[in-house]
Order: C-alpha cells, then sequence, then structure tokens
C-alpha cells in the first residue's frame, strides 16, 4: 500500500499537467484554465455514457416492436411501450420519495447526488420512450398527421419533465423537437412561396432567432453555475484557514467554463446564423433584406467576440466565430467572382481558405497561450487574509 505522502505528491504532479489545483489529494477542476482537467474529462465521459445507454436501452423498445410488428398483435404493441413507461415513472417517484430521506439522514452525499442523477436518467427514458409511443401510435392507426406534428406534440408532452429534470441533456432532446417541427411545419404553411431563397430564408430566420434565444439562456445558466462554484470553492478554502493565514486565490475568472450542453447549441446557433447570412447572398432577395441579414450576423459576431474574448476567454467559442467568418466570407467570394471566371474564383478561394485558416489557427493559439499564462499566475498570487470572512 503506497504511503499516504507518496499519494498527494502524485496527485500534485497530476494536477499540475492538467492545471487542476489539490485540496486533501483530491482533484479539483481550476475554473481558470482554457483547459479541461482530468477530473472533468472523467466527469464528461461518465455522464456521456450513462445517457448514451439510457438512449440505447430506450431505442431497444423500439427496435423490439418494430422487429416484432407482424407477429405482435396492437394490445401487446402498446401495453409493451406503455407498461414501459409506466414503469419508468414509478421508479422515478419512488426515487423522488426517497431521495429527502438520505438528504436528511445521511452524512455523504455523494448517494442523494447519484439518487438526483437516477432521476434525471428516468425521465430522461420516459421522454424517448414518449415519442415512440406518439410514433406506435400513428403507425397503428394511420392517424394521417404531419411530422410537424410528431415533433411538437412530443415537446408540448414533455415539457413538465424537462423542467422537473434540470438536465441538460433533457433540454437538448426539447430544443432538437422544436427546430424539427419548425422545419417541417414551415414547408405546409399558407405563407410558404415557390421561391426557394425566400422559402429557405423565412425558415432558418425563425430558426436562427429560436437558437441564438436558446444559447444566450444556455451561456446565462452556466455564468450562474460557475459563479455558484467559484462562491462554494472559496467559502470552503475560507472556512478550512485559520486566522492570520495566507491564502491563493485566483485575481479574477479569465476563462468561462461552459458546460458541453451549450458547446452544441453554440454549433447550432452558429450554423444557422451563418447560413442566414450566406442566404442574404442571394441575388432575387431584396437589399433590404440582406443587409438585416448581414447586420443580425454582425451583431452576432460582435457580441461572441466582446463576451468571449473582451469579458471573459472561450477558445471554442472563438473558433466558432473563426469558421463562421470564414465560411461566410468565401461564399461572397463565390456568388461574386465565379460569375465572371471559375478558373480565377477557385484560386482565390484557395489562398484565401489556406491564409484564413493559418490566421485564424495562429490567433486562437495566442489567445490559448495568454490565458494559460494568465492563469498560472492568478494561482501564484498570494494574498494575506487576517480574522473570519
Amino acid at each position: 500500500m503506497p504511503h499516504p505522502i507518496h499519494k498527494t505528491n502524485y496527485s500534485k504532479k497530476i494536477a499540475h499537467k492538467y492545471n487542476t489545483t489539490v485540496n486533501n489529494g483530491s482533484l479539483i477542476p481550476s475554473h481558470s484554465s482554457p483547459y479541461p482537467s482530468l477530473q472533468a474529462w472523467l466527469h464528461f465521459f461518465d455522464k456521456v455514457l450513462l445517457i448514451i445507454g439510457v438512449v440505447a436501452l430506450a431505442l431497444s423498445v423500439l427496435f423490439f416492436v418494430a422487429y416484432n410488428w407482424l407477429t405482435m398483435g396492437k394490445m401487446i404493441k402498446f401495453a409493451l411501450v406503455e407498461g414501459i413507461l409506466i414503469i419508468s415513472i414509478v421508479a422515478y417517484a419512488f426515487f423522488a420519495i426517497k431521495r429527502p430521506f438520505l438528504l436528511n439522514n445521511l452524512p455523504n452525499k455523494q448517494l442523494p447526488n447519484k439518487n438526483q442523477l437516477i432521476q434525471q436518467l428516468l425521465l430522461l427514458f420516459a421522454s424517448l420512450i414518449t415519442g415512440g409511443l406518439l410514433a406506435l401510435f400513428g403507425q397503428v392507426y394511420q392517424t394521417g398527421a404531419d411530422t410537424w406534428q410528431l415533433f411538437f406534440s412530443w415537446a408540448v408532452l414533455i415539457i413538465p419533465w424537462v423542467i422537473i429534470a434540470r438536465m441538460p441533456s433533457l433540454w437538448l432532446l426539447f430544443l432538437g423537437l422544436i427546430n424539427m417541427s419548425i422545419s417541417n411545419y414551415l414547408p405546409l404553411s399558407p405563407w410558404y412561396t415557390d421561391s426557394y431563397g425566400k422559402n429557405s430564408l423565412l425558415e432558418t430566420a425563425i430558426l436562427t432567432l429560436i437558437n441564438l434565444a436558446a444559447f444566450g439562456l444556455w451561456v446565462y445558466v452556466d455564468k450562474k453555475r460557475s459563479n455558484h462554484s467559484l462562491h462554494h470553492t472559496n467559502n470552503t478554502n475560507n472556512t478550512n484557514n485559520t486566522n492570520n493565514t495566507k491564502q491563493t486565490t485566483p485575481i479574477h475568472l479569465t476563462h468561462l467554463p461552459l458546460h458541453w450542453s451549450s458547446y452544441v447549441v453554440a454549433v447550432l446557433s452558429t450554423y444557422y446564423v451563418s447560413q442566414l447570412a450566406m442566404l442574404g447572398m442571394i441575388d432575387d432577395i431584396r437589399p433590404s433584406v440582406a443587409l438585416f441579414t448581414v447586420v443580425l450576423w454582425l451583431i452576432w459576431g460582435a457580441a461572441i467576440y466582446a463576451y468571449f474574448r473582451r469579458r471573459y476567454v472561450n477558445v471554442f467559442m472563438l473558433t466558432c466565430l473563426c469558421a463562421s467568418i470564414i465560411v461566410v466570407l468565401l461564399m461572397w467570394i463565390v456568388d461574386k467572382v465565379f460569375d465572371y471566371s471559375e478558373i480565377v474564383g477557385f484560386s482565390i478561394l484557395f489562398v484565401l481558405l489556406v491564409s484564413l485558416s493559418s490566421a485564424a489557427v495562429v490567433w486562437l493559439r495566442h489567445i490559448s497561450h495568454i490565458t494559460t499564462s494568465t492563469s498560472q499566475e492568478n494561482q501564484h498570487t498570494v494574498h494575506t487574509i487576517k480574522g473570519d470572512l
């Protein structure tokens, strides 16, 4: 059995390698580091594998019904899917009633946290089974409903579970259902014309506004979570320190850590706002509409740069900004130059793609290096704390 001192030194070496801090031999992710810590990666893969397992379990139920479609009657199909749905809700109710008992009677808080995770996974499973039940109902009775009605009904029915669970993966499912509902509804709307450019522009504009609003909400929640975690860490450090002791605290939070689900919404919103800007370059669209799309894209880019570069630093968000600028600029070159000469257009595209990509990589690496240096300086800044805080 290794000596405790050797174990602590080994933890410190790992912490220094992965930009983490050590508290009583345990690894704590650093809020000021632009790179995920070892503990953060382990926590991420732990949650992702659990979510993938729940999704696979829900899909296995649907695939089982589809494989035995001809041999199973209507009542058996509905009894199987509805029975599994009821079992998942009953299991959630059991753990929800059990959790207050664990919080009041157990000194170890890890079991209540695992209990909460089980509740969230059960609601995620129930939400997926709900969609399968709606699809089963439409397939058995041939209701003739449009596709958007399936996704919209699915999203409406799981709203209570999404609010109760407070699980990012479930919110992503809800956002995806809303996007699919709008994408399938707009082609059937009465104001949908035969013009491809106008149709794509209307659909993309609505999806852009929805996903930008969702991304803003995601960042706001992540900011509150980050502040709460930092405040809790500082309070813990202050409690462990005695009077007239020295404490190492960062001067300010240079890096804004975001949840992995925020990055998914960021990629989605970046795609739609970039597509909206590119559609604004189509010749048959009115200049006022084209100006609106470009101005909206510029406002989005300025907001991303101001918040994730000037106020805080997030290299992933700046990467999305660089990718959007490169794609939109190349699209503008294609629209303006290829009408005159394709050979010249391909040459310009090649040179611009290589130049802009290289410049973006150099700039992003420079920002990452500055952020890492700043976080290391902040971690070595020593403040003298006198008295109780």
